[in-house]
């Protein structure tokens, strides 16, 4: 698509997508990857102008009611996503399969209660050891939660509620523009396939001002560089809930839906029920924080509170 295709077309409609986003009903896609570096040294104006190109399909799709099923989420086990979290391929597979065959039942109950807690809340403050410590304003944003399950409701409501990543287990909330402000530091952070320690980003007046790390992240800073404004907002808090997510002792191993774990995503935030369509996202997590939502513990170094 980027060595084979000329420029020119990066930016040209995607007529085919936007058609097929109004015939079909659903679509399941799979997370897999042997080679996350592997745009690494294409031209991030490019990747950017593709992404935004694609944003119109997106879009309609939400529009259109288009239950989409994501399996994978982060955990597809392949050879080279074990290797980077520093455990066995088996071991991966394990995970994967144990959190996605987990009591769904159970796990609605728990994002029912999150959810609740989080849509009375107003504001929604995280800290850590390492130096964390961010506050949002979520007061009357909308909460949603990625249960594993398609409701009718779901799918007439449509936009994220009929959207589902496997495994399941995560409860997300867009703060309110211009009031992230504080330090979020993920020890452990990779951007396609590149791997650092201490990912520090400070946010001011609900904007990026500074990231930084200890280890090369020239790649995200040069994509960064290319996209347009809207890139520099905080634009979603997710917590994780899956309890079957059990990660193993000194692994790096990192999800979104292992119980108790926090994360900040900066950028376009469509797909969790906001309005910022710029072309890049970037997110990062943190599973040994303390959360409270107005004084009130809904983590606890790491150990999620609401059942």
């Amino acid at each position: 698509m980027y060595t084979d295709v000329p420029a020119k077309f990066d930016s040209q409609e995607p007529e085919l997508g936007l058609k097929l986003a109004d015939t079909i009903d659903g679509m399941i896609t799979i997370d897999f990857s042997e080679r996350p570096d592997m745009l690494s040294d294409i031209d991030p104006q490019r990747i950017i102008t593709r992404e935004k190109t694609v944003q119109a399909v997106v879009k309609k799709r939400q529009e259109s009611g288009v239950v989409q099923v994501n399996l994978g989420n982060g955990l597809y086990p392949t050879k080279v996503r074990a290797e980077s979290f520093g455990i066995t391929q088996d071991q991966l597979t394990k995970i994967f399969w144990d959190s996605v065959n987990i009591d769904y039942k159970a796990l609605q109950a728990t994002g029912a209660a999150l959810q609740k807690t989080l849509a009375a809340g107003k504001t929604l403050h995280i800290t850590a050891p390492n130096g964390t410590d961010l506050t949002v304003q979520i007061t009357q944003r909308p909460v949603f939660v990625s249960d594993g399950v398609v409701s009718y409701d779901d799918r007439t409501s449509g936009g994220p509620a009929a959207q589902v990543w496997l495994p399941a287990g995560e409860v997300y909330v867009t703060p309110v523009p211009g009031t992230a402000k504080g330090t979020f530091v993920a020890d452990h952070f990779n951007f396609e396939g590149n791997a650092v320690e201490g990912f520090t980003m400070k946010f001011e007046n609900g904007n990026l001002t500074s990231m930084t790390a200890k280890g090369d992240i020239s790649v995200l800073k040069k994509r960064y560089d290319a996209a347009p404004a809207g890139k520099e907002q905080l634009g979603v808090i997710d917590i994780g809930i899956n309890p079957s997510v059990v990660v193993p002792a000194n692994s790096r191993l990192l999800s979104w839906v292992s119980a108790g774990t926090i994360s900040v995503v900066f950028g376009g935030n469509t797909w969790a029920g906001g309005d910022n369509q710029t072309p890049l996202e970037v997110y990062a997590h943190l599973p040994t924080s303390t959360v409270t939502i107005d004084g009130t513990k809904v983590i606890e170094n790491g150990k999620l509170l609401v059942k």
